[in-house]
C-alpha cells in the first residue's frame, strides 16, 4: 500500500507534472506513470490506474481555456471518444489481466513495453515539433461532412476567422481507438497522438486539434479507469494527491505558458521522459532476471 507520508510529497510531485505537462503541450500521464513506475515500488496496477485519473483531472482543468475560446466542437469530442472509450477498456483488461496471469514477468513485461512505448513518443513529440506553427489545410471528406467534423474558428493570434473541414476520418477512427488502447493499457495520457492524429492526419487546425483533444480524453478515458476500479486494484489513497495536483498545477502552467519558451520546457519534458524510460527497461530486464 501507499505510506502515508509519501503523499505530501506526490501532491507536490503532480502538482509539478501538470504544470511542466501544460506548458509543454502533453499530457501528465505521459510523466506520471513512466516516472512511478520507474523510479518507485509502487504496484503497477494502482500506477496506472492513477495515471489515468491525473489525465483526466488535468484534461478537465487545462481544457477550460479552449472551451472559452470555442476552439472545442462537440461533434469532434464525440467522435474521438467513442473510439477511444472503446480502445481503453481494451486496453485497460489486457493490461489488467497481463498482471494477473503472469505476476511479476507480467509485472516486467508491463515497464519494459512501457519504456519502448516513451521512446517512441518521445520521438513523435520531437518530430511533431516541426508541424506545431502550421496551420492544417484540408479540402475534407464526405464522412467529415455527414458527422458534422467542420466549422470556423476564430483565432485570436491571426485575427481572423480559419475555416476546417476533417479528411482521412476512418484511419483518425483507428487513431483514436489505438491511442485509447495505449491510454488504458499503459495508463498514460494520449494527447502526444491525439493531436498529431486530429492535426496532421485529418486536417484540423492545430488549436482545434489540442482543445479537442483535451476534452475527448475526459470522457474516452473513463471506461479504462472503471476497469482498474472494478478489479479492485485501484488505491484511494494514491488517488487523492494525483487528482488535486492537477488542479493547481494546471492553473499555474496556463498562465506561465505565455511566458516562457515552450521549446526549452519541452526539450527539458523529453530528457525526463528519456531518463524514465531507459530506466523502465532496466527494471524491467532485471525482473526477468535477464540483466
Amino acid at each position: 500500500m501507499v505510506e502515508l507520508f509519501f503523499l505530501p510529497l506526490l501532491f507536490l510531485l503532480t502538482v509539478g507534472i501538470a504544470t511542466v505537462a501544460v506548458m509543454a503541450g502533453v499530457g501528465g500521464g505521459v510523466l506520471f506513470t513512466p516516472l512511478m513506475l520507474a523510479f518507485t515500488g509502487l504496484d503497477v496496477n494502482f500506477v496506472r490506474a492513477a495515471g489515468l485519473a491525473l489525465a483526466m483531472t488535468d484534461s478537465v482543468v487545462g481544457g477550460r481555456r479552449y472551451l472559452k475560446a470555442g476552439a472545442t466542437k462537440l461533434n469532434i469530442v464525440l467522435f474521438g471518444s467513442v473510439a477511444l472509450a472503446v480502445g481503453s477498456s481494451v486496453g485497460a483488461v489486457l493490461g489488467v489481466g497481463i498482471v494477473k496471469w503472469f505476476g511479476v514477468v507480467g509485472e516486467a513485461i508491463v515497464r519494459i513495453a512501457l519504456g519502448l512505448l516513451i521512446m517512441f513518443v518521445i520521438y513523435v513529440m520531437w518530430k511533431f515539433r516541426r508541424k506545431e506553427g502550421e496551420i492544417a489545410k484540408s479540402s475534407g471528406s464526405e464522412w467529415g461532412r455527414r458527422l458534422g467534423l467542420f466549422g470556423i474558428f476564430h483565432d485570436p493570434a491571426l485575427g481572423k476567422e480559419v475555416k476546417y473541414h476533417a479528411r482521412n476520418v476512418g484511419y483518425g477512427f483507428l487513431c483514436f481507438f489505438g491511442v485509447g488502447f495505449i491510454a488504458g493499457m499503459f495508463g498514460v495520457g494520449g494527447g502526444w497522438a491525439i493531436v498529431p492524429t486530429l492535426h496532421i492526419v485529418m486536417g484540423l487546425p492545430l488549436k482545434v486539434s489540442v482543445g479537442s483533444s483535451v476534452a475527448s480524453f475526459v470522457v474516452g478515458d473513463m471506461p479504462g479507469f472503471w476497469i482498474y476500479v472494478n478489479e479492485g486494484v485501484v488505491a484511494p489513497t494514491l488517488l487523492a494527491p494525483v487528482m488535486l495536483g492537477p488542479l493547481i498545477g494546471a492553473t499555474i502552467g496556463s498562465k506561465l505558458a505565455l511566458r516562457v519558451k515552450t521549446h526549452v520546457i519541452r526539450t527539458a519534458v523529453l530528457t525526463v521522459m528519456a531518463i524514465a524510460s531507459v530506466n523502465l527497461i532496466i527494471r524491467g530486464l532485471q525482473q526477468l532476471g535477464v540483466i
